[in-house]
């Protein structure tokens, strides 16, 4: 029995000894490395008699390229259609040493990969990336895979590193904070980043102004959070709050060297300061509430000490027109009640302080008017209105355009004197030379909301491409000169100028607004070139090169 099966072993084993024998015999010579272990299995690689089926084989084994051809990705995904068997790159046979991948780092063309080389890319030494006993493919093309090392924001910021950075220079950054929901103004915008960002931490960075202001906050948290009320990105010392005019308790006599918070002991914005003067000056009412609460009777904000009351100045009498009808040059508009203004002792020294007794405060040139221009019928009975547009209707030489909210960039000062409108809170914030124009450069008439934005409209005689590159001239010019244009082909559109390309004009290619936006296409400049009258198609790339029109792959 044991000779019997002995025997089948032999005589099989011989047939595959005989088999690989005359195989290996026919074989043009050794395969390489890679491929050794299938030498013996022909069929691995050859299809019987046929030899159309053998790039399929290929494929078979390395799934990946197949993958790349499929979706037109990677290498082989993008080359030339023509090569359509893998053995005109790849051949075997040649020994086990043999170089199968044909592979010139040299010469490589890696605009042909899923990762073009731009910027300082385009010099950087293959094995910088390409690490030894690694597959070319498998190299990551993130940017923290090569340069995590110099990321100084740890991992917050994720990987998005070319929101930011780009292959010109990674220490360049080239954000746009303005972009953000906290917009740099006054000294912030000369703020070192780490004052706001220690450690580089930029999620979650608080932007209300106690924040960062915490130790210059010297009100001990009494008038709340909301900084913005009286400071500003200017200056933090210097305050914008005015007593007079942003409440309605004008601050007069010794109130105004008075500490803030000998009045405000709680958050004034949240609970209402009382403006009696018996709240503060109790201590110091000798008359212990027997004359009630209306202290300004007597007193004045001059000192609690000093009394003006007077016994016969503050008594009923009879009404002052009767005797004074002839002394009223006001033709009785105020009603009569000529003591509002005028005293006992001098009828022409007037006591009426607009400021103390009104709720409008006059300033600048309202204080030299008349008070007749604006009190055309009697204030006691009639409210005064103090809108600006009240008076000032016939000088709106905006007709009613921008509101009624004039105070936003007029004053008392003049009304055409001074303008302190900030050009930078509206939708065109005004940036390098546009800083600098003169308002009727662009507002020829006083109507400024029908301005348009568009460059074109005011530098429409400062282009010479005769409109042929459309209305986006942002895409080339920037507000810090209009000469002062950049634009760079080959990282703001999908057609990188190369060789000879790089040279040609403009308008070589762009003959009209029509086509600029169009896919770049070999055929659209070069149909006049085409030898073959359409017969090979569009896709001229496939044999020419922009080295030369005349040059072509098959002569390289």
């Amino acid at each position: 029995m044991i000779k019997q099966l002995l025997l089948i072993f032999l005589l099989f084993f011989s047939q595959i000894c005989h088999a690989v024998v005359i195989e290996t015999l026919l074989m043009p010579g050794p395969v390489s490395d890679a491929h050794a272990k299938y030498e013996i299995d022909c069929n691995k690689c050859h299809g019987t008699f046929d030899k159309k089926i053998q790039s399929q084989l290929c494929l078979d084994c390395h799934e990946i390229i197949e993958n790349d051809k499929t979706s037109a990705t990677g290498l082989h995904g993008r080359m030339n259609k023509n090569l359509t068997t893998c053995d005109i790159c790849h051949t075997e046979h040649k020994g086990r040493s043999a170089d199968i991948m044909m592979l010139d780092p040299l010469n490589f063309d890696h605009t042909k990969t899923d990762f073009k080389l731009e910027g300082k890319h385009s010099i950087v030494v293959c094995d910088n990336c390409h690490l030894p006993k690694k597959k070319f493919r498998e190299v990551k093309n993130t940017c923290d895979a090569c340069h995590s090392n110099s990321d100084n924001h740890t991992t917050q910021l994720e990987t998005k590193c070319n929101e930011c950075h780009d292959e010109r220079d990674w220490k360049e950054s080239r954000y746009n904070h303005d972009k953000t929901k906290f917009i740099l103004k006054g000294k912030h915008k000369k703020t070192s980043c780490t004052n706001c960002h220690p450690n580089d931490q930029y999620k979650k960075t608080p932007i209300k102004c106690y924040k960062c202001h915490v130790m210059d906050n010297k009100h001990a948290g009494i008038y709340g959070d909301k900084c913005e009320q009286c400071h500003t990105e200017n200056e933090w010392k210097k305050t914008t709050f005015n007593h007079d005019r942003d409440t309605k308790h004008r601050l007069l006599g010794q109130h105004k060297e008075a500490k803030c918070t000998l009045c405000h002991q709680h958050n004034a914005y949240e609970e209402d300061t009382p403006t009696k003067c018996i709240t503060c000056h109790k201590a110091d009412d000798a008359h212990t509430s027997s004359y009630g609460d209306k202290c300004k009777s007597c007193h004045t904000p001059l000192g609690w000490k000093k009394v003006e009351f007077k016994h016969d100045k503050n008594n009923k009498v009879d009404s002052c027109i009767k005797c004074h009808r002839d002394g009223d040059i006001h033709m009785d508009l105020y009603g009569g009640k000529c003591g509002t203004c005028h005293g006992h002792e001098k009828w022409s020294t007037l006591k009426f302080d607009h400021t103390k007794d009104t709720k409008f405060e006059l300033q600048g040139l309202h204080k030299k008017i008349d008070c007749d221009a604006c009190h055309k019928t009697n204030p006691y009975k009639d409210k005064t209105e103090n809108r600006c547009l009240t008076c000032h209707v016939d000088s709106d030489i905006h007709k009613g355009q921008e509101g009624d909210n004039c105070k936003r960039c007029h004053d008392e000062r003049g009304w055409t004197k001074v303008v302190m409108f900030d050009h930078d809170l509206t939708q065109f914030p005004l940036l390098g030379m546009h800083a600098m124009a003169a308002c009727e450069e662009c507002h020829l008439s006083q109507q400024y909301k029908t301005i348009s934005e568009i460059c074109i409209e005011c530098h429409d005689n400062e282009h010479d491409h005769n409109k042929v590159f459309g209305d986006e001239c942002a895409l080339c010019h920037n507000p810090n000169g209009w000469m002062l244009w950049q634009f760079d082909h080959n990282l703001q559109t999908d057609f990188s100028l190369t060789d000879r390309h790089e040279n040609i004009k403009c308008e070589g290619c762009h003959i009209s607004a029509d086509n600029l936006k169009k896919n770049a296409s070999c055929h659209e400049c070069h149909k006049q070139n085409d030898k073959h009258r359409g017969q090979f198609g569009r896709k001229c790339e496939y044999c020419h090169s922009p080295v030369s029109w005349e040059y072509t792959h098959n002569n390289s």
